[in-house]
């Protein structure tokens, strides 16, 4: 299969910066272009107290991330688009945003990193790559960091 539009998910971290060059390859391989996502997570900001300062700098942040990763992606030639997205409240979720945002640009592959979280850190703080696996029909590809560091 030829990939023709797929959806980085970043988050800045390691992992997800591995999964930038991944789908850097795949989209020069194939001559697909990417969209680069990433999501703020305003539940986890809203429990902090200070909601607007707080959506504020999770906003500046991401902002940080996606430039990040179309500099990668333009630097390669990869057509690129970033788009920062907000959960919707307290029922929504980070997956459940990335799915929404695979649907809506029709992304035929989904590139991701993952922390590889076990036992207790995972039970606490989840796994959105593992949750987005539960419920996703296109092909995804889950990247860890090389060094595995984030999974200590």
């Amino acid at each position: 299969m030829a990939y023709r539009r797929i959806m980085l998910a970043v988050d800045g971290s390691a992992s997800s910066k591995r999964a930038t060059l991944e789908a850097t390859r795949i989209a020069a391989l194939t001559q697909a272009s990417v969209l680069a996502v990433h999501v703020v997570d305003l539940k986890s900001l809203l429990a902090s107290g200070e909601a607007y300062a707080q959506a504020l700098k999770g906003n500046r942040a991401g902002h940080i991330i996606l430039a990040e990763a179309r500099d990668v992606l333009r630097s390669a030639g990869i057509a690129s688009e970033e788009e920062l997205v907000e959960t919707n409240g307290t029922g929504d979720d980070i997956a459940s945003c990335l799915e929404r945002c695979a649907s809506r640009c029709a992304a035929d592959l989904v590139v991701m990193g993952t922390h590889g979280r076990r036992g207790v850190k995972r039970l606490m703080h989840g796994s959105v790559a593992a949750r987005f696996l539960t419920f996703s029909t296109r092909p995804v590809l889950v990247v860890r960091a090389e060094n595995d560091e984030e999974s200590t």
